[in-house]
């Protein structure tokens, strides 16, 4: 470091010039500049078909098996198939089966109901 005064060398950590006494004025260095880590984008991973059909077939059933429920009707018959299938798949997708497991419940439930009842 130089004095601003007199242009005498002084020590980095001197507090005063040696040779004139004037107080060294303190030059400003910035911070080290650190790159800053760049994010990086990556695609989101897509979903097998499977799943999506499976969560359709599902909720298809479920839905056919709360209306059989309801009234009675066979259509107890065709949503049961149905939440086996949407399980099926959903299972080998590594995917949650529960809501195909509620419209499996419902629908035998149904059909149940409607042979007792009906025939």
């Amino acid at each position: 470091m130089v004095c601003n005064n007199c242009g005498h060398q002084l020590k980095e950590d001197a507090l005063f010039c040696g040779k004139c006494g004037t107080k060294p004025q303190q030059q400003y260095t910035p911070p080290p500049v650190q790159p800053t880590p760049q994010a990086s984008w990556q695609q989101p991973a897509l979903q097998p078909q499977n799943v999506n059909n499976g969560k359709k077939f599902a909720l298809i059933g479920l839905i056919l098996g709360c209306i059989s429920f309801i009234v009675f009707g066979i259509l107890s018959l065709v949503g049961l198939p149905l939440c086996v299938v949407g399980r099926n798949k959903l299972a080998a997708a590594g995917e949650a089966t529960g809501l195909a497991i509620a419209g499996i419940i419902v629908n035998s439930v149904a059909a149940a109901l409607w042979i007792i009842f009906v025939l």
